[in-house]
């Protein structure tokens, strides 16, 4: 699949072949679709041509890379990480379920609780802060609503880039079993216990197996075809006698 694409743009000199390229509507398909369902579809011109931008210098990244693969591999490991750091922030139990991340072990929902002490002790969040217009008094109100923007922001990379992944077929067409939804999840229960650490909170994982959850991300970035089942196979054992929890459906 790699080697066709990279043919394709090899015989074209006009940098309009890559807009019109399948691999650049796919992806320009996928980000209006998610402007509509994260609620970005009304906004200003400025932040759409940014959206197209960034849409343009991915496909570019990806063309004129010596490895395809692991370059895609390497863009959905950040858009997943980027993802999951504001997702276990936002998601509150018995309201938003984020994809029913709540039903598993390792996510509390309750971090939105303490953003304020997030934000004076978490290096990227204090970073974040200091990089926005904010008002002269910053709310715990104020500070959720700028993390679930930071949350609809990365959610919006997210999707482009895995609608990227897909037209790449590195996913399993047995869909019930591709691998994104686990790697969120293990990606999700990771930076709950960090989160927590910094705030000197009770942990609800153990820090083994958050370490375990870690090498998930291993797993992808090494390229193996299922991350997934290569984590059930390395892990079998602790799982099996449930000291480490991984549900068989997600």
């Amino acid at each position: 699949m790699f080697s066709k694409i990279k043919k394709y743009f090899s015989d074209k000199k006009d940098e309009k072949a890559i807009l019109k390229s399948p691999l650049h509507l796919k992806a320009m398909k996928a980000g209006l679709a998610a402007n509509k369902e994260l609620g970005l579809d009304k906004m200003a011109e400025k932040f759409r041509t940014m959206q197209g931008e960034y849409i343009g210098e991915r496909v570019n990244e990806l063309l004129l890379a010596p490895d395809q693969f692991k370059l895609l591999r390497e863009m959905i490991t950040n858009a997943v990480l980027e993802l999951s750091s504001y997702e276990v922030l936002i998601i509150q139990k018995d309201k938003n379920g984020s994809q029913g991340l709540l039903k598993h072990k390792g996510i509390s929902g309750k971090l939105h609780q303490d953003l304020d002490k997030l934000y004076k002790n978490d290096k990227k969040l204090r970073e974040n802060l200091h990089g926005t217009k904010n008002p002269e008094k910053i709310t715990t109100k104020y500070l959720y609503t700028l993390t679930n923007g930071f949350y609809i922001h990365a959610a919006w990379k997210f999707t482009v880039i895995n609608a990227i992944r897909i037209h790449f077929k590195d996913y399993n067409s047995n869909i019930d079993k591709d691998w994104i939804t686990p790697f969120r999840y293990c990606a999700c229960v990771w930076h709950e216990g960090q989160y927590r650490k910094t705030l000197k909170l009770k942990q609800i994982v153990s820090d083994i197996n958050r370490i375990q959850y870690s090498t998930f991300t291993n797993l992808v970035l090494n390229g193996e075809k299922y991350p997934d089942l290569e984590f059930l196979e390395a892990n079998k054992e602790t799982i099996k006698d449930k000291s480490l929890y991984f549900p068989k459906k997600w």
